[in-house]
């Protein structure tokens, strides 16, 4: 990928003469650029090493994400330009509240389950702080956004190599390197709608973000997330029909877009083949046991609705409510919104609730961040608030786009 010719959040218009007008490239300071890469970094690592069982990785990111927001913190203090306080800070700081409020009260089934819990939802809280600081430049969210943009790629590269190389030819020993075709999908649904934007909003080598993008979609399609696809497929036709309605271009360009990339995609999906997701459309239980899973933690709702059994503590408790045993540990419910009331009571499913609604309307004007919509949606058959690395990417987006300029 090169450097986007225009910025993902401004439209250039020809001029009456014929002449382009480019726009006025604002320079910042170095130090805010290794910050920003920092911020990308920190949810790339997470992703990419996802496959370790190494227990200090996601410690280290979070304490990482920690310093960041403290550096944040004493360069706002001393700059001249005032911080626009944003509501939605308020919320996220409600996250881990509601974990130091368990311990206060002694509520916990398993206390260190609730205090790494707090400190996760703690860093992405400091994320978020980071992010609205760094990107309330236009510079500053352009270069975050490529920086996603290589992230998506070097993700499918990985993701490629386990569809040809460990379920076909065996060449892979790890198993996936991305642990599941969910996580994979979750991943683009996020960083999709920017490589399309891109391709609407450059004038020249469009057709390199078109083919990126069909290679995200045709990706998760051969993976075989069937939820994944779906999303990703309703995030495109959602792109193209705000490009229509808001003019992102020429009704011409747009056509000619939508064509390249539906012979594109179709190009990639024939190469990589759909076999896996066919199958799995075929399964008699889409589900695959999820509703059983389901099932007990409504029980456990039931059991504790108010104030939950501890942030992190499903896995702890679930063994006492489980209906079946399928000879694998049970950690998530594969679904964030039951979980959240599993965990943390009807407060803390209202916090997640109103969070993700007052994060909508940003991300719907920005387009490029509607993949943020995409996760909510998806959490409600798995838990991507619950992987560090896709959770990262998410409130960066949602960052980036509550301070994009209007």
């Amino acid at each position: 990928m090169t450097p986007l010719a225009i910025s993902v959040d401004e439209q250039v218009r020809p001029a009456r003469s014929g002449a382009n007008i480019h726009p006025i490239r604002v320079s910042i300071p170095a130090i805010d650029k290794v910050t920003i890469y920092a911020l990308t970094s920190i949810a790339a690592i997470s992703i990419l090493t996802a496959w370790t069982a190494a227990r200090w990785i996601t410690p280290a990111l979070e304490f990482a994400a920690f310093a960041m927001a403290f550096v944040s913190l004493v360069r706002i203090i001393r700059s001249a330009i005032p911080f626009r306080f944003r509501a939605l800070l308020c919320v996220a700081a409600a996250f881990p509240a509601v974990g130091c409020l368990q311990l206060a009260i002694g509520h916990p089934a398993y206390r260190f389950a609730t205090i790494e819990a707090a400190l996760y939802w703690a860093a992405l809280a400091s994320l978020l702080f980071t992010g609205i600081w760094m990107f309330s430049s236009g510079r500053a969210r352009e270069i975050f956004l490529i920086a996603l943009l290589w992230l998506g790629a070097v993700a499918t590269v990985l993701e490629i190599v386990q569809i040809f190389g460990y379920d076909r030819h065996e060449l892979t020993s790890t198993g996936y390197p991305l642990l599941s075709s969910n996580y994979y999908a979750e991943l683009i649904e996020l960083i999709f709608p920017i490589a399309l934007v891109c391709a609407l909003r450059r004038h020249r080598l469009w057709w390199m973000d078109a083919g990126l993008a069909a290679l995200f979609a045709a990706t998760v399609i051969a993976s075989g997330a069937r939820m994944g696809t779906i999303l990703v497929l309703v995030e495109a036709l959602t792109i193209f029909n705000l490009a229509r309605r808001r003019s992102f271009t020429s009704i011409t360009k747009l056509r000619n877009l939508v064509l390249v990339f539906i012979v594109l995609i179709a190009g990639w999906v024939v190469i990589e083949g759909p076999g896996t997701l066919l199958q799995r459309l075929h399964e008699t239980d889409p589900l695959q046991g999820r509703s059983d899973i389901g099932r007990s933690a409504l029980a456990m709702v039931r059991s504790r609705p108010w104030t939950g059994y501890g942030l992190g503590n499903f896995p702890v408790v679930y063994p006492a409510f489980a209906t079946f045993d399928n000879g694998y540990f049970i950690n998530h419910v594969h679904n964030d919104w039951l979980e959240a009331a599993v965990d943390g009571g009807i407060p803390f499913l209202g916090i997640m609730f109103i969070f993700c609604v007052t994060s909508v309307p940003a991300a719907w004007r920005s387009a490029w961040g509607v993949g943020s919509i995409a996760v909510i949606l998806h959490a409600w058959v798995d838990f991507p608030f619950q992987r560090f690395g896709v959770a990262a990417v998410y409130v960066l987006i949602v960052s980036a786009a509550i301070t994009r300029n209007r």
